[in-house]
């Protein structure tokens, strides 16, 4: 992880080649290709180097066009699930945890451009910064062709998550967690907040989770409950390893 982030510092005198060859990874090539380039650009990157655009509102329209599309999908696929289902669903698929293992399938942190000060939380916040990146990317692809082509986009890399997310019985990771936890003969599970950085727009979250006295994992997100969904996760996963009698 840490070389992901090192390799986005370095010298952009091959911007252009950088962005061509993200194309050719991603299957989709830009009409604007400036729309690809200020995606591929945090905010902490563009206050430094004094630029104009970042990929904070590309983030934002990326959000809404995924949950339109998940929605959409849901709606066809579940015709007959209530609204409480469907809503639990789609926050899986469009969970950070979700939109970062897709992130890192394709290595946008490869191609983020991303300020010296944002090297400090690279341990703690890369899946939030991989999962913004994501979203922005989706973003961009909207504003440059429209829904069609981000929902194409969707189809090639979110496939995977989709069956997991429609199947497994954690889309709700933290009532999972409780439910893996009992069946264990272990105490229920309790979330802690360990510390919370960031700006007031765009605050991050790391959260911890311990059954008992045992700490099981940690969790980062931009609200107290992404990072504890993120945290229960990190723990099913743990769990899972040790215990995997209890997954059958």
């Amino acid at each position: 992880m840490t070389n992901r982030f090192e390799q986005a510092r370095k010298d952009d005198r091959f911007r252009k080649e950088k962005l061509l060859l993200l194309q050719e990874r991603i299957g989709y090539r830009f009409a604007d290709l400036s729309l690809l380039d200020a995606a591929m650009t945090h905010s902490s990157y563009r206050h430094e180097a004094g630029l104009e655009e970042d990929n904070e509102r590309l983030e934002f329209i990326g959000d809404a066009v995924l949950q339109l599309i998940v929605t959409e999908r849901l709606l066809k696929r579940f015709p007959e699930a209530a609204e409480g289902e469907l809503t639990q669903k789609r926050s899986a698929l469009v969970c950070e945890e979700t939109l970062f293992e897709i992130e890192e399938k394709i290595g946008l942190l490869e191609f983020l451009r991303i300020g010296k000060g944002m090297e400090k939380q690279k341990n703690r916040g890369n899946r939030s910064i991989g999962a913004d990146a994501l979203e922005a990317l989706i973003g961009a692809i909207y504003a440059d062709s429209g829904l069609p082509e981000a929902r194409a986009f969707f189809e090639r890399f979110f496939s995977t998550a989709e069956r997991l997310a429609f199947e497994s019985k954690t889309h709700n990771p933290k009532s999972a967690l409780q439910e893996t936890l009992q069946a264990l003969g272990k105490p229920l599970p309790e979330y802690f907040l360990l510390e919370k950085t960031g700006q007031d727009d765009a605050p991050l979250f790391l959260v911890g989770v311990r059954s008992g006295s045992e700490i099981l994992s940690t969790g980062t997100g931009h609200s107290k409950k992404e990072a504890e969904f993120s945290a229960a996760r990190s723990a099913l996963d743990l769990l899972r390893q040790i215990q995997p009698v209890a997954f059958i």
